[in-house]
């Protein structure tokens, strides 16, 4: 499970600190959301900032780049550990899927072939797709090549 402990410490603080004392709801509606379950859920922890709003909300509650990176990255830090230490999700890297596809479309036999490793969703790395991300090396066999 991930963990936000840092994040919603220090946008908690930072946001009762603030000169205007903004609330929840404040603070969500100058972000740009429609009320305030937004900035609640980030302080009780259970989301993250996202990233295409970091900037704005550093501006609106004056928190500094090294603020926000550290509290980030110690709640990485915090997610990291907490799964080696439950063993969630951590497999031996040498035991996931590989396969090897050849392209065989006669029309455009290129003489490249695709070898992917399935980086395992248990590592919970994920393509835009929700579908398991893969490490790919492509390499070429002259022997496949059509002459033109």
């Amino acid at each position: 499970m991930r963990k936000f402990t840092h994040i919603a410490a220090l946008i908690k603080s930072k946001r009762l600190s603030h000169p205007q004392g903004l609330s929840q709801s404040d603070l969500s509606h100058l972000l740009g959301y429609k009320n305030g379950q937004f900035i609640s859920n980030v302080e009780r922890a259970l989301c993250n900032i996202p990233f295409k709003m970091i900037n704005k909300v550093c501006d609106i509650i004056h928190i500094t780049s090294d603020e926000i990176s550290g509290a980030m990255l110690n709640d990485y830090r915090d997610t990291i550990n907490s799964y080696l230490q439950t063993n969630q999700g951590f497999t031996n890297p040498m035991a996931a899927n590989k396969t090897e596809q050849t392209v065989n479309n006669p029309a455009m036999n290129t003489g490249f072939t695709n070898n992917s490793t399935n980086l395992n969703n248990n590592y919970g790395f994920m393509n835009s797709n929700n579908k398991p991300a893969t490490t790919a090396t492509n390499t070429f066999n002259s022997e496949n090549t059509s002459t033109y």
